[in-house]
């Protein structure tokens, strides 16, 4: 047997509430996470390989999304390793895939 709940998606500012026996509250939560440096991909050639990181740092930054309350980051646009630098990480080190001296190259998509 299938328990099944009608639900109506209204405004925040709605005050109509689903009734207590549905069980449910509708929730949407919107962010984004933008890498803050290029990301080491075979489409970024080979001068640019040595300027980015590992893509590790966008997964290492999704797992601390995810394990932190919704509501703390909803619609908010974040970027990785700001992210990881708030959850206390410290060694950035780990994520280069070239040389400790190297420049690393910005995202395209992100302003700094």
């Amino acid at each position: 047997m299938r328990a099944e709940a009608a639900v109506t998606f209204r405004p925040r500012s709605d005050p109509a509430r689903l009734p207590p026996e549905a069980g449910l509250r509708p929730a949407i939560e919107v962010l984004s996470c933008c890498p803050g440096l290029a990301i080491d991909e075979s489409e970024v050639g080979e001068e640019l390989l040595s300027r980015s990181r590992k893509p590790s740092i966008v997964a290492d930054a999704a797992a601390v999304i995810l394990g932190a309350p919704a509501r703390k980051l909803t619609g908010r646009t974040l970027v990785d390793d700001e992210v990881l630098r708030e959850a206390g990480e410290c060694d950035f080190g780990k994520y280069r895939t070239g040389p400790a001296g190297a420049e690393l190259a910005l995202d395209l998509y992100v302003d700094r």
